[in-house]
């Protein structure tokens, strides 16, 4: 669906997934995605842009994501500043079954040990980043970001398992980024 009307500019589309195994499924090891929403709208104020974007994503069995991203840009001469502000929150993880997981090490741990990991991989992550662009010409320009987040626990699940060190599991850590960029299309 989109919709567009002056300023105003509106998308949403809905997906359902038709791969899905049911022998996986009825075993809670189906994770293969089962439907996503997923919603956006732009509002062009003439002074600055705003911008919305929403998805949601369900796994057959367990995880849902869902992702939230906020903008806004403002045009001034040569100049163009920006920010963003994000947030995607990870629950249903322990839904599935451990075994749907290869990191994890099964005959390492009991099967309550691993759900209790899986358990933390439920989390949110947040991000934001602030921006300005000068445009040296039409197709020149040098943009400076800056970027600041937090890693979910699903992400942390995804990078280091249940592996050899289980402290790093689960565990939220914030990281920041400047960029200094020099751009030009032939």
């Amino acid at each position: 669906m989109v919709y567009l009307k002056g300023a105003l500019q509106l998308v949403g589309a809905y997906r359902s997934y038709d791969n899905r195994n049911a022998v996986t499924i009825a075993s809670a090891e189906g994770l293969t995605k089962d439907n996503a929403v997923a919603l956006q709208a732009g509002y062009d104020m003439g002074v600055a842009k705003l911008g919305f974007g929403f998805v949601n994503t369900k796994a057959s069995v367990g995880p849902q994501v869902t992702d939230l991203t906020l903008g806004v840009s403002v045009p001034v001469g040569a100049w163009n500043f920006g920010a963003t502000f994000s947030r995607s929150s990870t629950s249903g993880v322990a839904d599935a079954a451990a075994t749907a997981f290869p990191a994890v090490p099964s005959a390492a741990l009991s099967s309550a040990d691993i759900k209790s990991f899986m358990q933390r991989a439920d989390g949110a992550a947040t991000g934001m980043s602030i921006g300005a662009q000068y445009n040296l010409s039409k197709r020149t320009n040098v943009t400076v970001k800056y970027a600041s987040w937090t890693r979910s626990g699903y992400e942390q699940f995804e990078a280091f398992g249940a592996s050899s060190n289980l402290g790093e599991f689960g565990y939220t850590t914030a990281a920041n980024e400047t960029s200094i960029l020099l751009s030009h299309s032939f």
